[in-house]
């Protein structure tokens, strides 16, 4: 059918994801039906535009990124002074410069703005863009506007570029305003921290760009380390000597452990584009494995060729397997919160109808009264009201009843017999009358799933088990449970 469909499930959830082949997909987007409602000629140039507006937010977010720290630096360096005597500084980074003088302070609103408007303003931004769509980060169509900032990262640590940014911004500017004597302590401090998030959440999806930030962070401790060390003792030319050669051997094992990374990629993308080619040769060809990263034909060559033809499919292809697994998971988050707001309406309606009742018996006890008592001859009784169940007032949606039968087999595949329900029915009727109520009822499947029922499940499972068993009673016998779990016989 040129059509698979996969099945994700989540919990007594069940998504499916179904992928197509490009043949198909062309073939149902220029069929007459479907330029009934999609326009061609409108949709092309909105997913162009699409992708050349997350392309551009890519690259100016990450040239910004790249320059928000030595940027910044200059700008917090513009307030670092070196104190002279009681009535003297100068500028650190330029002595000839008198810090508060005249010249000095001609630039320093120059100096505030770039600190407001791009050394704090820039991660803010990211920030609260990320926080406005906090709730479904992975939804297409959230992806296609801002997916640009967190490709790189696993769920749940969508903010980690912006970490980056104000850990860099820390230790290269904001430590201008820590006393001298005390900023390799505070610069510990806070590579532990950030060494200590890292791997908190393992944010990078790939391990290889996790090691990197790992020796990174780390090898940034221990020169701070160093540095505490060598402030301890007293300073000789040989001790800087040594303490120079040993910073700098760690800034090159740092780089010589960034280039075998490096290879080490080269490597993987081979594998990925053996995958990719492997795949090609299958007969139906799946979208997200189709001819749709170039029209140009492959460049013929060795197997240690890496054309950009090769390239671009392997990235195409990965591109796409990612799309595919997030809007998965933000169509479980989707279920989730359709059945919490439903749980949550069904308990307010439920409210609502019982205050509603209330009130009409209430007047109409006061209507039969043929005088109005004293005060004091008053009795206050609470009147007894049964709340139809929100299943009752609301049948379940088809979505739903596929969730109630689900829990139904499972139910059933899990008791299979009579003779293996008994003992677990006698154990949960407490007082041997002979049935269970809803609350036992809602025991029974939390100890057969191991998973604690919603209040809405339990009253459409306890509505789904008495259906055709007319009329309802408040406990439900062993012979009604059997049947309704399609028990086999004794």
């Amino acid at each position: 059918m040129g059509s698979n469909a996969t099945s994700i499930n989540a919990g007594p959830k069940s998504v499916t994801i179904t992928i197509i082949t490009r043949d198909l997909f062309i073939k149902g987007v220029q069929s007459e039906n479907a330029q009934k409602y999609i326009n061609i000629d409108d949709l092309i140039p909105w997913v162009q535009r699409t992708s050349l507006f997350s392309q551009s937010c890519s690259a100016c977010s990450l040239l910004l990124m790249v320059l928000h720290a030595p940027v910044s630096a200059k700008a917090f360096y513009y307030f670092d002074c070196h104190q002279l005597g009681a009535h003297k500084s100068l500028l650190r980074r330029d002595y000839s410069l008198e810090c508060w003088a005249d010249r000095h302070s001609s630039f320093i609103p120059l100096a505030v703005l770039l600190l407001l408007l791009f050394a704090f303003l820039f991660p803010v931004a990211l920030f609260g863009m990320l926080v406005s769509q906090r709730h479904h980060l992975h939804s297409p169509l959230t992806r296609s506007r801002i997916g640009w900032l967190y490709p790189r990262f696993v769920v749940g640590a969508e903010w980690w570029d912006i970490h980056e940014l104000i850990r860099k911004m820390l230790l290269c500017g904001v430590l201008v305003f820590v006393p001298g004597d005390t900023r390799p302590l505070v610069a510990i401090l806070i590579s532990l921290v950030a060494c200590c998030t890292l791997n908190y959440f393992r944010p990078h999806k790939n391990t290889i760009v996790f090691w990197i930030a790992q020796a990174s962070f780390g090898l940034t401790t221990l020169k701070y380390l160093i540095v505490v060390f060598g402030m301890l003792h007293p300073s000789t030319k040989k001790g800087n000597d040594v303490l120079g050669g040993l910073l700098i051997f760690l800034d090159l094992l740092l780089i010589f452990f960034c280039v075998a990374c490096v290879v080490l990629i080269f490597f993987l993308l081979r594998g990925t584009i053996k995958k990719v080619r492997s795949s090609d040769a299958k007969k139906d060809l799946p979208l997200h494995f189709s001819q749709t990263a170039s029209a140009t034909a492959p460049v013929p060559g060795t197997q240690w060729t890496l054309s950009q033809h090769h390239i671009t499919r392997a990235l195409a292809d990965a591109n796409v397997r990612k799309t595919t697994e997030m809007a998965a998971i933000a169509v479980t988050h989707a279920i989730d919160k359709i059945i919490k707001n439903q749980e949550k309406a069904s308990e307010r309606l439920q409210k609502r109808l019982q205050k509603r009742l209330q009130k009409r018996l209430q007047k109409r006890s006061g209507q039969r009264k043929l005088g109005t008592p004293k005060s004091s001859q008053l009795i206050s009784v609470a009147p007894t009201v049964t709340v139809p169940s929100a299943a009752k007032l609301h049948p379940p949606s088809k979505k739903h009843r596929q969730i109630l039968e689900h829990v139904q087999s499972k139910l059933s595949a899990k008791i299979k017999t009579f003779a293996v329900l008994t003992p677990i029915f006698t154990k949960l009727d407490v007082d041997h009358s002979g049935g269970i109520n809803k609350e036992e009822f809602a025991a029974l499947i939390k100890a057969v799933l191991k998973n604690k029922p919603k209040g809405a499940m339990v009253d459409m499972l306890w509505d789904m088990a008495w259906d055709g068993n007319t009329p309802k009673k408040k406990e439900m016998d062993i012979n009604i449970l059997g049947t309704w779990l399609k028990l086999h016989t004794w």
